[in-house]
């Protein structure tokens, strides 16, 4: 019973690189005898290698003496295109190979070596062998790339809803460690009479006007080197600095809220935003398993919180004390002090001017 290897050979060509026009006749008819794929012959090396970019080829059958170079030169320009890296190089030569020679052809990346004295069985053996590789190997690049446009399109999702550094070191080690900061930002943007505008207008309103305030806001903070946490509603979250430290947290963060300030009268939607901002510890870190979410806790999280909660439409409230080094470049500032749940008496300080800097993100 034979097996018929045909079908699982791949459509690329056979190429026969080879000066002998009497060597190219006798081995394609050879082929002819198992095989319907196409073969094409080339005199030179220079030939061949030209054909190996305008055809698709699946085998390589090379003699060693060429009229341009011989069959190692050959091998040497093949092997630095990595497009041929997977089409093996079958050397038939009537050169009488020795041990170097034929070490040679194998350390030049050549798949086998044979003699040019044709015992048909053999001769098919190697071929349809080096076919089967080809046609493996092809299968085994497709799974590879599709495995690695999966590999993407998992890394693009991540990217969606966890900062860049989470999704690397998740990806990496398939967990990230939480991370603890000294001293970062937080920011809060409320929407502030959000609940009677929902009432009062259509849900496809409320969400395209949320939609469109919440995209100013992801490139805003984008532009100042802020990572968006989450939206709680009509509330939107973000840091700076929770992952690792970063230069003028507070000319970044504060910076930010007033150009959301602005880009939100901007909209002329109608609404305004209050924002507060903290700054001090943070702990971050990922949560969840089905649907994982990057957050920020700690005291600097709340007190962020409370301060949005007290600040006044369309203005920025913050605590007094990071206005030291500030100076008047965000606009003028009211220092009052205010009882804060879970905080007590607390000084802070109210902005009402929507100058913005510019920063280096």
């Amino acid at each position: 019973m034979t097996t018929d290897t045909t079908a699982a050979l791949p459509s690329g060509a056979i190429l026969i690189v080879d000066d002998s026009r009497t060597a190219q006749a006798v081995m394609e008819k050879a082929i002819r005898l198992f095989s319907t794929i196409e073969v094409i012959t080339a005199d030179t090396g220079t030939a061949g290698l030209e054909m190996l970019a305008d055809k698709s080829i699946s085998l390589i059958l090379l003699d060693h003496h060429l009229p341009d170079m011989t069959g190692l030169d050959f091998m040497a320009s093949f092997i630095r295109v990595p497009d041929y890296r997977d089409i093996p190089v079958l050397v038939v030569t009537a050169q009488e190979h020795d041990d170097s020679l034929v070490s040679a052809y194998l350390n030049a990346g050549a798949a086998d070596f044979m003699p040019k004295r044709y015992r048909p069985p053999i001769f098919r053996a190697r071929i349809t062998g080096l076919l089967a590789q080809n046609a493996n190997m092809r299968q085994r690049r497709a799974v590879e790339e599709t495995l690695c446009a999966e590999h993407e399109k998992q890394r693009t999702l991540l990217r969606n809803t966890l900062p860049e550094k989470v999704v690397d070191e998740f990806m990496a080690n398939g967990t990230f460690r939480p991370s603890v900061i000294d001293h970062a930002g937080v920011l809060f943007a409320d929407v502030c009479g959000f609940t009677n505008f929902t009432r009062n207008n259509t849900p496809t309103k409320v969400v395209v006007n949320l939609n469109r305030l919440i995209r100013r806001f992801e490139a805003i903070s984008e532009t100042f080197g802020l990572e968006k946490i989450k939206t709680i509603g009509d509330a939107y979250m973000a840091a700076c600095g929770v992952l690792e430290k970063v230069p003028n947290v507070e000319d970044r963060l504060i910076a930010a809220a007033l150009e959301m300030i602005r880009q939100t009268r901007e909209l002329e939607i109608g609404w305004e935003v209050r924002i507060g901002v903290a700054f001090g510890p943070t702990v971050a870190g990922i949560i969840g398993g089905k649907r994982m979410q990057f957050d920020v806790w700690g005291d600097t999280v709340n007190t962020a919180a409370r301060l949005c909660s007290s600040a006044q439409p369309s203005g920025l409230c913050l605590p007094a004390k990071a206005l030291a080094h500030l100076g008047d470049r965000f606009g003028s500032a009211e220092i009052r002090r205010l009882p804060l749940k879970g905080l007590g008496e607390y000084e802070v300080a109210f902005l009402s001017g929507l100058t913005v800097p510019s920063l280096t993100a």
